[in-house]
């Protein structure tokens, strides 16, 4: 009996894993691993306190970096009070940016089911009469991303997207005529219905030509 005890003892039970022990003890490492990361972002995103402002009117809007946003009426902006290291906005409505340079973290505002990605410059944001969004950029560079299908696309200057919401769906075309400079608008050799067209659109009004 001793003899034998010795035996066990200095062969122990050896145990032998096969590829499908290997897969099952990987997909519950992942698992776990995918979880806590879900667990963390949930609890930092719910300790993350908010600033948020609404528009009652159209007006200019100092962010803590110094960019400008000119927002629409009745659009609401939210961002994170520590925003200088977290340069995101949450963006309802219609809005044109022009986002300080210089910046280490990159300006991204969040739109419904979309995102851009900015580098330092100016760019507008509105829905259209068919609740479309559409992004037009006036100076430096943009990068349009689309949640649902991970596209992205680069924008360059004097260039709109218009972005479907439901469908996913986007177009690219060049923008002429108008520009942005310093808190305004410019308009180059623009027939005078399509500048009522613009101005109609822009403010909602019903000028007749």
């Amino acid at each position: 009996k001793r003899l034998e005890a010795c035996r066990k003892m200095t062969n122990p039970t050896r145990y032998h894993f096969t590829f499908q022990h290997f897969t099952i003890a990987a997909s519950i490492i992942l698992f776990v691993m995918a979880g806590s990361l879900w667990f963390l972002k949930q609890n930092r995103e719910s300790t993350t306190e908010y600033i948020g402002f609404t528009a009652d009117k159209a007006l200019m809007y100092m962010l803590p970096d110094s960019s400008k946003v000119w927002m629409g009426t009745s659009s609401n902006i939210r961002y994170a009070k520590n925003f200088e290291s977290q340069r995101e906005v949450w963006l309802e409505g219609e809005a044109l940016f022009d986002v300080t340079k210089g910046k280490k973290q990159h300006f991204i505002v969040h739109i419904p089911k979309a995102f851009i990605e900015v580098k330092g410059t100016s760019f507008q944001v509105k829905k259209n009469k068919y609740n479309k969004n559409e992004i037009t950029l006036f100076e430096g560079k943009v990068e349009f991303n689309v949640e649902s299908t991970n596209k992205r696309v680069a924008m360059q200057p004097l260039e709109k997207i218009t972005h479907d919401p439901e469908t996913a769906d986007i177009t690219l075309e060049k923008v002429e005529h108008v520009n942005w400079e310093n808190g305004r608008y410019l308009f180059t050799d623009i027939t005078l219905d399509k500048l009522i067209e613009i101005i109609n659109d822009r403010y909602d009004s019903q000028i007749t030509l």
